[in-house]
């Protein structure tokens, strides 16, 4: 008997070398028995076309009139190096060799995230996944697994199986945070200032100030892109803004310090989330896509009900969070979530052992449900039921 099995390669598609961080770990820790490659593709000429900005505006609107199988075979060539099988991020996939698709938020991802396009294709998008190539079809979370249900066939719901992202052991940390003050965190991209908007970044400032007038131990660190007009709307000796990229050991700090993540998100954030509860910190957020695959609401932090002004019920929610319509409603802040928000936070603010027991539940379920052991052990009965 070979005591040498083959390792298998498995290429991330699109290859990337800036893949979405849930990626990061696949490549450090991959399941036993195979590697997980990417290479710099050589990339169609469209892609580099939609990063100029003068030019950025005919891109959209050619890629909304074409389909999405010329959209793909424009965008990226379907190299694979030598790979076994493909592991397509959100995207189809439009090679020969077999592939699984991986869906983290939404199945509007394979139309570029754009509902409409995803509607008027969708029977051309639910017969390649139907293909004999395509494996296997991997959701990060219930709610994706659901909006999956409710779009494709039966042929393709079939090879939907469920396997949540997995978070390096090495984060999990179980830390003493007795201290005078009571610290806030939020976080969010540094490079995009409408990531703010979206992470709910205006509400978690409309609920510091308030709480800040009653309570004098309170601290605010906003990790994030913020715009200048609000910075000095909110600025405050108490809450400071940090908008450069942080080493990785700079960013385990402001995450050991906190006490309370304040992401009032209006939609869901994945690792932000998750790497809050592996730190231990209770997570005061909306209840909006897929909080509640993460957050269980009064165990490991606060889901509170979203305004009903802002379209959540609208059919290309979560994909309409970037829209003018969406942002402005967005800008529009709702009183009684202010409040509602303002009453949870404060009952973590005075009751240091409500903020312990959600610390730990927070934990728990990291370990439990998104380590990566358990990723791996799904996603390697995955591969090895294909080979």
């Amino acid at each position: 008997m070979n005591k040498f099995k083959k390792v298998r390669k498995v290429m991330l598609y699109p290859p990337s070398k800036s893949a979405h961080s849930s990626y990061g770990s696949l490549f450090s820790n991959p399941p036993k028995g195979y590697e997980i490659i990417t290479v710099d593709q050589e990339r169609k000429f469209m892609f580099y076309l939609k990063r100029l900005k003068f030019i950025k505006n005919l891109y959209f609107i050619f890629k909304k009139f074409i389909k999405k199988d010329i959209y793909n075979k424009l965008m990226f060539s379907p190299s694979n190096s030598g790979a076994d099988i493909i592991f397509s991020r959100g995207v189809l996939y439009p090679g020969k060799k077999p592939w699984i698709l991986d869906i983290i938020d939404a199945p509007q991802s394979l139309a570029g995230y754009d509902h409409k396009i995803f509607i008027n294709n969708l029977k051309e998008i639910d017969l390649a996944l139907s293909k004999k190539n395509c494996k296997a079809i991997s959701c990060a979370n219930e709610t994706v697994l659901k909006v999956m249900q409710k779009y494709f066939s039966k042929k393709v719901i079939d090879k939907i199986t469920l396997i949540k992202t997995g978070l390096e052991i090495s984060q999990i940390n179980k830390v003493s945070k007795i201290n005078n003050s009571v610290n806030f965190l939020f976080v969010g991209s540094v490079l995009n200032p409408d990531d703010f908007l979206l992470k709910g970044g205006i509400e978690a400032l409309e609920v510091f100030k308030k709480l800040n007038k009653k309570h004098s131990n309170l601290k605010f660190v906003i990790r994030c892109k913020v715009s200048k007009k609000i910075k000095k709307k909110y600025s405050g000796k108490n809450i400071k803004f940090i908008e450069q990229t942080l080493s990785p050991k700079t960013l385990r700090s402001l995450y050991n310090d906190a006490h309370i993540l304040l992401m009032p998100g209006h939609t869901y954030f994945l690792m932000g989330t998750l790497e809050a509860m592996s730190f231990g910190i209770p997570i005061v957020a909306l209840d909006t896509y897929a909080a509640k695959d993460y957050i269980q609401n009064e165990k490991s932090g606060f889901l509170i009900k979203p305004s009903n002004k802002i379209p959540y019920n609208s059919t290309d929610y979560p994909t309409n969070v970037r829209s003018k319509k969406f942002v402005k409603a967005i800008k529009n802040i709702d009183p009684r979530v202010i409040y509602d928000l303002s009453n949870k936070v404060e009952k973590l603010i005075n009751n240091p052992r409500l903020r312990n027991k959600m610390a730990n539940k927070s934990r728990e379920i990291i370990i439990r449900d998104f380590s990566i052991k358990q990723r791996n052990e799904k996603l390697k009965k995955l591969l090895d039921g294909i080979f």
